[in-house]
């Protein structure tokens, strides 16, 4: 105690060193006012960077303040950074938005509750007065209906009658009117009502929300540019295009991101940019795992199991994020069932990008793509569409046709991404010399990759496919059937000038030993694949046509036929009962459907 307490000015040295931090730790923080700067958005999420400018010789308590930040960002993905001095620490908290005071809630209350009060008022006045009306039509009813009788037994002054017949009509309408300026009294309250009802619904919603505080602990002097990055929930983008193709030799190809952001925070002036990544990923570090024969297995250390641990420590942050999103709108949302619709159309639009580009990553790739202007996204869950490309490509075009398919000639163009970033897979809206023929989709196409596209019917060029009844047969055996079938494909070219036709067409292929083919005929100057398609080209002149064949005899088991028709039957009997899709055909229900088909044409 002696040595604590040496002398009179140590005690004082001692409460001024104490006194010191105390007071410090006492003072608010220095809030900096921060906008956001870029905006970076992926299949479920949003990467959000805010700057402001920070006065570090002003924040005298060694703290600065960034505050209402939604209340559901991932507190494990913000990071911040100065232009100059140090970060010492950085606490991010989670707290009320505004918490209602009790004083004004329960005024809020009170004043619905007056307004409730004058409308049963105004409902109790309303029965009084029908009560009224009730009776004075009795009233009349009785005069009335006893007029009769009074004139027949006893001389009735009619006069009488008349004025009790006026004062009674009387009564009633004064009645009625009472009546009518009552209902407008309930008119004039009934929007007060939904007012104050709404005003104290928001005060009462204001206590739910919750927003983040980041106190971030800093050392130095001057002005300093702080950025603050974290990712926050409620954001998702999906690729789509337009392709403008004019007069048959340049198409333009502008993707876009159909962004909804319903994050909180609205992104004006901000520079957008879009991702295919998976965030969770960017900090997984590859690692090989040892295959060791025996022994313990090392129990999950080193750098692997760190680099693991600390993935899922991300993915359980931001499903906390993730979950405080959904709670919070939930619990402040008026119209629930019409958030739950919103919500359920984001979600839905999330699991398409997801499964969009999970398919990119199989292909060992990623992209991303920076918004080629300036597009204000309101957090009002609308959706915007922001241009992310914009690349001409010179395009050749070529007359396609698979006539067992369809008998349409179809106009293509074939074009190679010559630009420095893929062709995302999605929706494609179509123009062709300025007219829309429609919607297809692309699949993904990377950089110096050819890819084709839909550009409407020729109905200038005619096809027709045929069983050529005179070379075609069919003989059943005892035990196995025969079958000859040739195929003539004609076509004619109706136009003034010549063309070329690309057709295909197939012969079967037999992965069944029971099943043998022989005698093929393909149209000279095919090409025939392994798997049986066949393809060529057709150079017609004006108004010429030609005509190809392909042929081909197959040999099989005589059960088949009647394998094949139980197969279908059953499928549509299945079909039926359950009441579900038709699932995708195996290999060998094909062949049946196509024994089946080819002995219906005979």
């Amino acid at each position: 105690m002696h040595r604590l307490i040496a002398t009179t000015s140590g005690i004082s040295l001692t409460l001024a060193a104490l006194a010191a931090p105390l007071s410090a730790a006492a003072a608010e923080p220095s809030s900096v006012k921060t906008k956001i700067s870029a905006v970076t958005v992926y299949a479920d999420r949003a990467q959000v960077t805010r700057v402001g400018a920070v006065d570090l010789s002003a924040a005298t308590s060694g703290e600065i303040l960034v505050d209402a930040l939604p209340g559901w960002i991932d507190h494990e993905s913000i990071r911040v950074t100065l232009s100059k001095g140090t970060i010492l620490d950085v606490a991010p908290k989670t707290m009320h938005l505004a918490k209602a005071a009790a004083e004004s809630v329960r005024n809020a209350d009170a004043a619905v509750q007056a307004v409730n009060d004058s409308l049963r008022v105004i409902n109790d006045d309303k029965t009084v007065v029908r009560s009224e009306l009730d009776q004075l039509r009795a009233l009349r009813a009785f005069t009335t209906q006893k007029l009769p009788r009074d004139v027949a037994s006893r001389r009735v002054k009619m006069k009488e009658v008349a004025e009790t017949l006026d004062f009674i009509a009387q009564r009633m309408k004064n009645a009625q009117k009472r009546l009518r300026d009552l209902d407008a009294k309930r008119r004039d309250l009934m929007p007060e009502l939904n007012k104050l009802t709404k005003e104290r619904n928001e005060l009462r919603s204001q206590s739910l929300l919750k927003k983040t505080r980041v106190v971030v602990g800093v050392k130095g002097s001057g002005r300093a540019k702080l950025t603050i990055v974290y990712m926050t929930t409620g954001a998702v983008w999906e690729p789509g295009a337009e392709l403008r193709v004019k007069q048959s030799k340049r198409a333009t190809l502008v993707q876009h991101a159909s962004v909804v952001n319903t994050t909180g925070e609205d992104w004006v002036g901000a520079k957008l940019s879009f991702s295919t990544q998976r965030p969770g990923e960017m900090l997984t570090v590859p690692a090989a795992k040892a295959l060791l024969i025996g022994g313990g297995g090392g129990g999950g250390k080193g750098l692997g199991a760190v680099v693991g641990r600390l993935g899922g420590s991300k993915g359980q942050s931001f499903d906390k994020a993730s979950s405080a999103y959904v709670q919070q709108n939930m619990a402040v949302e008026q119209n629930r069932s019409k958030w739950q619709a919103g919500y359920r159309r984001q979600q839905a639009a999330q699991q398409r990008a997801l499964q969009a580009f999970k398919a990119l990553k199989k292909r060992g790739t990623t992209a991303h793509f920076s918004a080629r202007s300036a597009r204000a996204v309101r957090s009002n869950g609308k959706s915007v569409r922001v241009p992310i490309t914009d690349d001409t490509f010179q395009m050749t075009t070529k007359l396609v046709a698979v006539p067992e398919v369809s008998l349409n000639v179809v106009r293509t163009a074939q074009l190679t991404n010559s630009g420095t970033q893929p062709i995302l897979p999605g929706v494609v809206a179509l123009f062709v010399d300025g007219a829309f023929l429609g919607k297809s989709t692309f699949d993904f196409v990377a950089p110096g990759e050819t890819f084709s596209a839909f550009l409407g019917v020729d109905d200038g060029i005619k096809i027709t496919r045929d069983l050529d009844r005179k070379r075609s047969k069919m003989e059943r055996g005892r035990k196995r059937t025969e079958v000859v079938a040739s195929w003539v494909i004609r076509a004619y070219n109706l136009k003034n000038t010549p063309v070329e036709l690309y057709l295909s067409d197939r012969l079967p292929v037999s992965s069944d030993g029971s099943i043998e083919i022989d005698d093929t005929k393909i149209p000279k100057g095919a090409s025939r694949a392994r798997d049986g398609l066949v393809r060529w080209v057709a150079k017609l002149g004006p108004k010429k046509s030609g005509a190809y064949r392909v042929e081909y005899a197959l040999e099989y088991a005589n059960t088949m036929a009647v394998q094949a028709k139980r197969e279908r039957q059953m499928r549509r009997k299945k079909r039926r009962n359950t009441r579900t899709p038709a699932p995708a055909k195996s290999s060998k229900e094909y062949l049946f459907d196509a024994i089946d088909d080819l002995e219906k044409a005979f």
